[in-house]
């Protein structure tokens, strides 16, 4: 949970102070541009390298034979990975969150920018969060799908932290049609100006990336243990 805290303390010494004439204007951009380096960076690498280290437990451990013997369909065995990648997204969230809360308080205190008027615009901060969330749960999807797939590290780390490194120039750099629509530059949406009146298209596309990804990585899955006849039904 280190990692949380970079960002907001980076921004204590670097961020600009805000104009004490519009302190709110101030506030809006020290949380646009935390939260757009917490979701393009560590946010996504997260996914990627939290998939990988909990597949890994199961691959070094050989845990997966006794998993498989339980009573339990692969559906619900994947689905029990996916949920605690999605739980420890969401502890990072909550902690980086906090992190940024006593780094604006500092800032408050030094400079008397009255941040506790601005937190009461909480449910825009609650509504960025879950932005920042949906925006990256095809990520998860996809770096789970790598994690399943690979039976080492190095490869689905290898595979995230190239399509992390292509988000940012498909984002930014480039000017491909439908670019938003690119699962790692989709988390560049929730704070640009270009796409405000688009969120919900995004937040729709990233579930529909979940969905596609998860629904491979259980394809898979279940193939390689019974056969694609078996999984069909088919004698």
């Amino acid at each position: 949970m280190i990692a949380a805290s970079v960002i907001p303390f980076v921004l204590v010494f670097d961020y600009g102070l805000p104009d004490p004439n519009h302190p709110a204007n101030g506030w809006d951009n020290f949380y646009r541009e935390g939260f757009m380096a917490f979701v393009f960076v560590f946010l996504q690498l997260f996914f990627v390298l939290g998939s990988t280290l909990i597949m890994q437990i199961e691959v070094r451990n050989n845990a997966w034979k006794q998993v498989l013997a339980s009573p339990q369909s692969f559906f619900h065995i994947l689905s029990a990975k996916f949920v605690v990648v999605q739980l420890l997204a969401l502890v990072f969230i909550v902690v980086f969150n906090v992190y940024m809360i006593l780094c604006a308080a500092v800032l408050d205190v030094i400079y008397d920018l009255d941040y506790a008027a601005y937190m009461q615009r909480w449910p825009e901060l609650i509504n960025l969060n879950l932005m920042a969330y949906g925006s990256t749960m095809g990520i998860s999807a996809l770096g789970f799908w790598l994690a399943l797939r690979f039976k080492n590290f190095v490869a689905p780390v290898a595979i995230g932290f190239l399509l992390w490194m292509i988000g940012p120039i498909v984002a930014i750099e480039l000017k491909w049609p439908h670019m938003d629509m690119y699962v790692s530059a989709i988390p560049f949406t929730i704070v640009s100006k270009r796409f405000e009146h688009e969120h919900t298209l995004h937040q729709l596309v990233s579930i529909g990336y979940t969905v596609l990804f998860f629904g491979i990585a259980y394809l898979e899955f279940a193939m390689e243990r019974i056969g694609l006849k078996s999984l069909l039904g088919i004698k």
